[in-house]
Parts: structure tokens; C-alpha cells; sequence
């Protein structure tokens, strides 16, 4: 016999013993109240129950769609997406449907870029955030790490946005990779080409840089 009822356990708040919830009776409360299915859910035992039921990305996406902008349901829904996601193109999709600087957001990034392994992976997600966003100085850190030479110093450099703290970043690390003072200088009037003056610290670091190299 096939059981078309859904039933959820979840603990109640008040006794401390379980109690079952008739899915397809919160549905009707949910309509009623015109309520999302997660927040009668969670109402009814403990904010676990929100995603007890979601096992595939699609479910979550549903969810998602279907919950309060900004709640505590939607942040819940929002990690377990993340959480079932195993691909970049995936967690992407998650990355652009979390509220813009949201610790959901972070969450998702946080995974996305665990799933690279290329510069050039690396530089898809770090085109998809905001400048100067948390998201996006998550970006920067791992893609610095990556930068072992001047080229890919440089690259990084003409990814960032003026003025941003990743274009600073990035030039400091090309400074760091320079090895003769010829390259020295060249960082310099690369970053006179995008703003003046220079950042009073980078040139602090590019004097500091040169005295070691003459």
C-alpha cells in the first residue's frame, strides 16, 4: 500500500516529546493564513523540520522560491542548497539567488570556491561579486594564493575593479614577485595609469621594494 501522506517528526517545544505533523494539514494552514509551508513547519516544532524533507537541489530551489524574502526559513533552505551541491555551476546558481553581502552568500562562495582549481575558475567567481562585498575578499585571498608569478599578478590586477581593495591586493603581490627594479617600476606606473596618486602604503612598499633590489 502506498502512503501518499508525508508525516514529519519533529520535537515539540513546549513538553519535550514528539510530535507528529500532518504535511498535508500545515499545507492547508499555509494556505489559509497564506504563510510559507516552512514557516507553519517551524512554528509547529523546531526550525530543523524547515528542511527535514529536502534532498535534491530542486526541492531546495522550490523551497527557496516559495519562502519569506530575508527569514530565518530562507536562510535555512538557502545552506541546504549549498549543502547538496557538488558542482560549480551549481553552487553558482545558489551564490546568485542569496540575498547580495548575506551570510548565505558568503556560505555559497565559501563552497564555490572550494570547487576550484584553476585561475580561471577562480576568476568566474570572482567576477560574480560586488566590489569591496565579503564575498568578494573571499575571492581575492584564494586567488592570491595562486599567484606564484608576475603574469598572474598582473592578470589578477586587470580583473579588479579601480579603486577597489582587490586591485590594491593585487598589486601588492605583484610588488611582492619582482625581482629586479626594472619590474619594480613597472608595477608603479601601472598603478599611476589607474589612480593618483598612488596608494600611500603601496608606495611605501614599492620604495621599500626598490632599496632592497638596487
Amino acid at each position: 500500500m502506498v502512503i501518499s501522506l508525508i508525516i514529519i517528526i519533529v520535537r515539540s517545544t513546549t513538553n519535550g516529546v514528539r510530535m507528529k505533523i500532518d504535511k498535508d494539514k500545515a499545507r492547508k494552514v499555509a494556505e489559509i493564513l497564506d504563510l510559507s509551508l516552512a514557516k507553519v513547519i517551524k512554528s509547529l516544532g523546531n526550525s530543523n523540520a524547515v528542511v527535514a524533507n529536502i534532498f535534491t537541489i530542486r526541492q531546495a530551489q522550490r523551497a527557496f522560491l516559495a519562502t519569506e524574502l530575508n527569514s530565518e526559513e530562507e536562510h535555512l533552505i538557502m545552506e541546504r542548497w549549498i549543502l547538496l551541491c557538488t558542482t560549480r555551476r551549481q553552487v553558482e546558481k545558489a551564490f546568485r539567488s542569496a540575498a547580495e553581502n548575506s551570510g548565505a552568500q558568503r556560505l555559497a562562495m565559501d563552497k564555490w570556491l572550494s570547487l576550484c582549481t584553476t585561475i580561471r575558475q577562480l576568476a568566474r567567481a570572482f567576477e560574480a561579486t560586488e566590489p569591496d562585498s565579503k564575498a568578494e575578499r573571499m575571492a581575492t585571498q584564494r586567488w592570491l594564493r595562486l599567484c606564484d608569478t608576475i603574469k598572474k599578478a598582473r592578470d589578477f590586477f586587470v580583473a579588479t575593479a579601480t579603486d577597489s581593495e582587490a586591485e590594491v591586493l593585487a598589486l601588492r603581490k605583484w610588488l611582492s614577485l619582482c625581482t629586479t627594479p626594472k619590474q619594480v617600476q613597472k608595477v608603479r606606473e601601472r598603478a599611476l595609469s589607474y589612480s593618483e596618486p598612488v596608494d600611500s602604503k603601496l608606495e611605501a612598499q614599492v620604495v621599500r621594494r626598490l632599496y632592497e633590489l638596487v
